[in-house]
């Protein structure tokens, strides 16, 4: 959820000049409650320029990337009709600023995407927002007539629906979408219009489609109604007054996805809400609803720790249901997740942190915390702030935690358990890491258990160097190795309706997560990885999870054969290891182990197929504990 700061608008004065709107909200005064009338924004991809910008602007000036009418040009190798350029997709979180009052270049709000309005911008004001390296969406009302906007003699009299009560000079009209909260939708209120929802839902395809091809990205403005047919269209959400209708977790499945929902609220100098004080500014205000969000849609919230560092974590579903935190690997962040939290918050409360150095979360200038055994006091630290550490079970109104680990996060569950003891969970679920990466001199661990790649001090040495000079090249080759369908790309391939299906798959993915490899330090990334490689879990793991042991947790081993980290074999070590005094002990602890080795993807198979992976540990999670 993006903290959104907003100048809102009133109803147009036919009186005034009819390029400007007249406006009564001020830069640090209060919101003023106002309408947009409009469902649909459309912001300027990554990479385009002024001239694609300006042509959607007032001053008319045409795109290189167009033809005279306004339609893309052809690619003239490929044919497409699409830019060559990736489509913006904004991380969730990011902040956010609305101004639909003044030029942009006249404010001093800092923040790295600006929404503006379409027609009252020059080509000039967006030119000077992207040399300040921001994005910028662009506002327009598909969903009226506007008779002061250019084009609005394009309209023919049958085309009209009736009026928009409190905006004069505006006009419902056929292709209408939907409204704001103020007006009601299209298809709920007296439009004059035979509107239906699928009729909003065509016409927001046909302008996705147009948007798309023109290589920028397309935004939904309110809409919750039709949301789940649109979701996969849009690249965010802008959400009027949401916390006022308490209506905020409508748009839950937007941050689910991975898309950033932008939220305006409008409350008067008469009328505070209670979540306002009264020395707060506009811009203090996007910081306090943003704080609301964070609660009623369960989205990004954060702790500090013993150490002083802030860590950032989601939280999602029924805080009433059975705990389960996910846990990522290097280089990773919260959202590698985002394709699993939605089928994973029916039955639970997912919590999500972001480890510390990755994601959101801050780490020590110093570096000295780049280490498992701080992460695994980081774990400690959120499981105590949620109220989650009952390991003595004195508390039958706290559930334990259960935990679905990845890669590094395995790791730091083994450390959390070597230094805070046994049955803290009720269920681990381990994906795809071995309880060594480097092979042994000794023989005893090589290339059937350790790590394919980085499984010496050689190895490490250069991953280090090429941290120093080219941190994206080791974030890359993470996610090739990562991702069985690039690792292996003739199974790859098969995976997939046609080559162009395959590479478009694989330059979303490869963006994705180098944006989020981004977020962190790469030196303080390479002090983690020289520790995370001499750690060998092997005796820790015997001792704290065996048979002879007191554990009372139930685990679920998850390989890969696909895996371009490690041999299947790696992982499944750790179920042979666990059962070996099976038949040894007459512990009343007996616990449930169970190994499985997946096809449908690789290190990362969460995401490659997110819908198998679900029901895989979906199934482990509802089975009744072993020990209880």
């Amino acid at each position: 959820m993006a903290d959104g700061n907003s100048h809102s608008e009133e109803p147009h004065d036919t009186k005034a000049d009819t390029n400007q709107r007249g406006w009564v909200a001020k830069r640090w005064g209060w919101i003023v409650t106002g309408v947009v009338a409009s469902l649909v924004i459309v912001g300027l991809a990554v990479g385009l320029g002024v001239g694609l910008s300006s042509r959607h602007s007032s001053s008319g000036a045409s795109s290189s990337n167009a033809s005279s009418d306004g339609s893309p040009k052809n690619d003239p190798t490929t044919g497409d009709s699409s830019s060559a350029a990736s489509i913006w997709q904004p991380a969730v979180g990011v902040k956010w600023h609305i101004v639909l009052q003044a030029p942009i270049n006249e404010t001093e709000i800092d923040v790295p995407v600006y929404d503006i309005d379409l027609f009252d911008s020059t080509a000039s004001i967006i030119a000077w927002a992207q040399g300040q390296g921001r994005k910028v969406i662009c506002y327009f009302s598909a969903g009226s007539y506007e008779d002061w906007r250019p084009g609005s003699a394009s309209f023919k009299p049958e085309d009209y629906g009736n009026g928009l009560e409190g905006w004069e000079g505006e006009l419902q009209k056929k292709d209408a979408t939907a409204l704001t909260r103020t007006t009601l939708t299209g298809y709920e209120n007296d439009s004059g219009l035979d509107l239906t929802t699928d009729t909003a839902v065509d016409s927001v395809t046909f302008l996705a489609d147009a948007t798309h091809a023109r290589n920028m990205s397309f935004g939904l403005k309110n809409g919750a109604k039709i949301l789940s047919q649109v979701l996969d269209l849009i690249q965010w959400n802008v959400v009027e007054e949401c916390v006022q209708y308490d209506e905020c977790g409508d748009y839950a499945p937007v941050i689910d996805a991975g898309k950033p929902v932008f939220v305006i609220e409008y409350p008067t100098t008469e009328e505070r809400p209670s979540y306002c004080k009264p020395s707060d500014t506009v811009f203090d205000l996007g910081n306090i609803v943003g704080s609301i969000f964070k609660t009623l849609l369960l989205g990004y919230n954060s702790f500090t720790t013993t150490d002083g560092v802030e860590l950032a974590y989601q939280s999602h579903g029924d805080q009433a249901k059975k705990p389960l935190i996910l846990l990522h690997g290097f280089t990773g962040s919260s959202d590698v997740w985002g394709r699993n939290i939605s089928a994973l918050r029916e039955n639970f409360w997912v919590i999500v942190p972001d480890l510390r150095g990755h994601g959101r979360s801050g780490r020590r200038p110093d570096g000295k915390d780049a280490t498992v055994s701080r992460l695994g006091k980081d774990l400690k630290e959120l499981v105590d702030w949620l109220g989650l550490n009952d390991k003595d079970h004195t508390d039958q109104d706290v559930a334990r935690p259960s935990c679905i680990a990845g890669s590094l996060g395995c790791a730091i569950t083994w450390s959390f358990t070597e230094q805070f003891g046994q049955n803290v969970f009720d269920k681990l679920i381990w994906v795809d890491q071995a309880p060594l990466q480097n092979y042994t001199q000794d023989g005893t661990w090589g290339p059937e258990h350790g790590n394919r790649s980085l499984n010496s001090s050689e190895s490490l040495t250069n991953m280090l160097d090429t941290l120093s000079t080219n941190p994206d090249d080791v974030y890359k080759g993470t996610v090739d190795g990562c991702l069985a369908y690039i690792w292996d790309p003739i199974w790859g391939r098969q995976q997939f309706d046609s080559e162009a299906a395959y590479l478009k798959a694989q330059e979303d993915d490869t963006s994705f997560f180098l944006n989020i490899a981004k977020q962190g330090d790469p030196t303080w990334f390479g002090k983690l990885m020289s520790d995370h490689t001499t750690l060998d879990w092997r005796g820790s793991i015997k001792k704290n999870f065996s048979a002879a042991s007191d554990s009372s947790t139930d685990i679920l081993v998850v390989a890969s054969e696909r895996s371009g980290c490690f041999p299947a074999a790696g992982p499944m070590w750790i179920v042979d290891a666990i059962l070996e005094d099976k038949n040894k002990t007459n512990n009343a602890w007996d616990p449930y182990v169970h190994g499985v080795v997946v096809d449908f993807g690789g290190h990362w198979c969460y995401w490659e197929d997110a819908g198998k992976f679900n029901d895989l540990v979906l199934k482990f999670l509802a089975r009744q504990p072993t020990n209880q």
